[in-house]
């Protein structure tokens, strides 16, 4: 899944409401940038989304590695027959 958005994709306008703040530091960060509270904002989300999916792969892999250990550890006696 890419994240982050084709120029000629349709946009959509959604409301954004920012304690001050938080804009204000968000001003500062992309004035030294050189890029629109849009572009920061679309990018901040990207990787946000980005973070999370990669941080429920890692979970889920996880616990697969966990469920193959514990079969792993139940068949242990097999393994040690054959010697």
């Amino acid at each position: 899944m890419k994240f982050g958005y084709a120029g000629s994709e349709a946009k959509e306008r959604i409301p954004l409401t920012l304690p001050t703040s938080l804009k204000d530091e968000l001003d500062a960060f992309i004035a030294e940038r050189n890029i629109s509270r849009v572009e920061a904002i679309r990018q901040a989300i990207a990787c946000w989304l980005e973070y999370e999916i990669k941080q429920e792969m890692a979970e889920g892999y996880e616990a697969v590695a966990q469920e193959d250990a514990q079969l792993m550890s139940e068949f242990e006696y097999v393994d040690q027959e054959g010697w």
